[in-house]
């Protein structure tokens, strides 16, 4: 199954196609704090996805089926200081 983001931050009102495998593991990684294995897979899902979809887009699509938590939620809720903060300097507008 797909899940596409509604509203997007981009320009493109395209929809970003993830499937919920991936934003599980995207959820995981920031959930143990392992930021080498993110920006790999966001670098990945990136490269997957129309042109003009940046990691910003992937990580605001990127929300869990039930609670709706992100990933800068996940890091910071178990503690991942140095992956929250990677997190936000993506999320800030450039």
């Amino acid at each position: 199954m797909t899940h596409y983001l509604q509203r997007s931050t981009r320009k493109s009102d395209l929809p970003i196609p993830l499937t919920y495998d991936a934003i599980d593991e995207l959820l995981n990684l920031c959930r143990k704090g392992d930021i080498t294995e993110l920006q790999q897979l966001l670098f990945t899902l990136v490269n997957e996805a129309p042109p003009s979809v940046m990691p910003l887009d992937i990580l605001t699509a990127s929300k869990g089926k039930e609670s709706w938590n992100n990933t800068l939620h996940m890091a910071a809720a178990n503690g991942h200081y140095g992956t929250s903060i990677h997190l936000f300097i993506l999320f800030i507008p450039h």
